[in-house]
């Protein structure tokens, strides 16, 4: 194909970036249009003798004229078409391309006239909803006005406005140039020390219902051992244990030969994660990919294995409460198939 001239490329290219800038002064027309629109509309409704019905009519028939005779009102019909047109809106964005990646185009944009042609399909969006919210007020408007105007109140008001200009003009008859007459515009103020907000109510000093007496179904008392069976892990006897084994002259090969090596009373499922949670708080701690077992004993004497991301901690030992403990257990044999409540804290 024969290339075009430059001064074609340059003429193109500034129509281009004309109506580009147009679009926005365009859309600001329209939402004026509204504005008038809304201000003409209520005048009409206050005429008196115009049905509310003609009003509604006449505001139709000019929202369609704003639309079709005026060419900012055609610019914005043509942006809604293009909006709701998908094949219209990709054919923009390959012109749009095109023309960008044509090799003259380097010469002729610079980067704000680039950027203003890509966002074109963003200008033209944010405009028409800038149009749309200002069409949608006037649509509120007239319909809140249709619904709260009171024709019988408004001609009450005038009527009364007319009493008061005929007694007004029999009254200047006879009046002097500096006549006044005083006249309270507002009534006097009331003087109110106290106004109750809350008044008695005899159902705010009934007495409370009586308490249920629960003595047969309370269950049996628990000891402080039981209680402290079925708490969190112990983490005062752990941290000895570990300082202790951490202390001793043969090297600790994981926490799991630790846990197996504690009293009955501290090697609950619990105590599991008490364990790791030292464990993470010390200097120099080795995470293995394999998994060890951890043979737990309730405190009914119940037993449950459990196999956990194998861990070898080393000394020194450093206490650091704010660490968490990195590892979770996965439950692979078990003597009942529900667990128990000290298994869940």
């Amino acid at each position: 194909m024969p290339a075009v001239s430059d001064e074609y490329m340059l003429e193109g290219y500034g129509e281009l970036l004309q109506l580009v800038a147009a679009l926005p002064s365009d859309f600001s027309r329209v939402e004026e249009a509204f504005t008038g629109l809304r201000a003409q509309i209520l005048a009409s409704f206050r005429v008196e003798g115009r049905r509310a019905g003609d009003v509604v009519s006449d505001y139709l028939t000019q929202a369609e004229t704003l639309m079709t005779a005026t060419a900012e009102g055609r610019a914005f019909e043509g942006a809604f078409a293009l909006l709701r047109d998908d094949e219209l809106l990709l054919q923009l964005r390959e012109d749009v391309r095109a023309l960008l990646d044509h090799p003259q185009a380097p010469d002729i944009l610079n980067d704000v006239d680039r950027r203003e042609l890509r966002g074109i399909v963003n200008l033209i969006r944010s405009g028409m909803e800038h149009v749309i919210v200002k069409r949608s007020r006037v649509t509120a408007a007239l319909r809140e006005y249709i619904v709260t105007h009171d024709i019988t109140r408004d001609r009450e008001l005038d009527s009364t406005l007319r009493e008061l200009e005929v007694e007004l003009a029999t009254w200047m008859r006879t009046a002097g140039p500096r006549t006044s007459v005083p006249v309270t515009l507002l009534p006097a103020r009331a003087d109110v020390t106290h106004l109750r907000e809350r008044f008695h109510d005899p159902a705010n000093e009934k007495e409370p219902p009586p308490l249920a007496d629960l003595g047969q179904d309370r269950p049996a008392d628990l000891s402080l051992h039981e209680l402290l069976m079925a708490g969190g892990p112990s983490l005062g006897s752990l941290r000895a244990a570990l300082d202790e084994a951490l202390a001793g002259p043969d090297p600790v090969q994981s926490l799991g030969r630790v846990f197996d090596g504690l009293e009955e009373s501290l090697r609950r499922p619990v105590e599991i994660f008490g364990l790791l949670h030292l464990a993470t708080n010390q200097a120099a701690v080795h995470r293995h990919a394999d998994t060890e077992r951890y043979s737990t004993i309730r405190p009914d004497g119940s037993s449950r294995a459990l196999d956990v991301p194998r861990i070898t901690p080393t000394p020194p030992t450093t206490h650091v409460h704010e660490a968490t403990p990195a590892a979770q257990t996965t439950d692979t044999t078990a003597t009942d198939p529900q667990p128990r409540a000290e298994e869940t804290r």
